[in-house]
């Protein structure tokens, strides 16, 4: 894509799909990220 334009240019996706190996709930994906933030948060205040 050049300038927004599709035809100008090419056009790059799928490069993370090798990424996903499991499929989530727009909850689970909350969940999880609200769990692992937290996990963190913890860790730095110890």
């Amino acid at each position: 894509m050049f300038d927004g334009e599709i035809d100008k240019g090419e056009l790059e996706i799928g490069q993370v799909a090798a990424r996903i190996n499991k499929v989530q709930t727009v909850s689970e994906i909350f969940d999880e990220i609200i769990r692992e933030f937290n996990q963190i948060h913890i860790n730095k205040l110890v």
